[in-house]
């Protein structure tokens, strides 16, 4: 009766164990795509990422499409801003896309790279081919965008 009785446990725990199981793998599946690194010379600018978060910020319920646009001269810090605000909120969102649009070849590595990430292009011939890619991630995106989605 011993033995059945641990049977009986071991068989408890194991339906115990598949339940956080299942649990961890319903949460929504999280996408990160940030190629540039942080500077470790950012400081300041704290009014400018909290202007971004007031913006962007996913807590704000609404049905629009939420934009902000970071302009000045060049090398201002504009991008680090960008970096800084997608490093500090990243747990905000479920998917963060940064694509690199300072010319046409750069953001087609970009979008080849992202449609690698979400598995939207598996073999090298689907990779070589950026108007491909680039459809399938716009595709992605419409139907993702119903989740907290950041892009750059």
């Amino acid at each position: 009766m011993k033995r059945e009785r641990g049977k009986y446990d071991e068989v408890l725990g194991l339906v115990e164990k598949f339940k956080e199981t299942r649990l961890e793998k319903d949460e929504p599946k999280r996408y990160r795509y940030v190629p540039s690194t942080l500077s470790p010379r950012f400081w300041g600018r704290e009014d400018a990422l909290k202007a971004l978060q007031e913006v962007l910020s996913p807590e704000k319920k609404s049905h629009r499409l939420r934009t902000l646009a970071l302009y000045g001269m060049g090398g201002v810090g504009k991008t680090q801003i960008a970096l800084q605000y997608a490093n500090r909120y990243r747990e905000s969102y479920n998917t963060i896309l940064w694509v690199t649009a300072d010319n046409v070849i750069n953001m087609g590595q970009s979008l080849r790279e992202i449609a690698k990430l979400l598995a939207l292009s598996r073999t090298d011939h689907e990779m070589q081919d950026t108007q491909g890619c680039m459809l399938k991630v716009k595709n992605w995106l419409t139907e993702a965008c119903r989740c907290r989605c950041l892009s750059y």
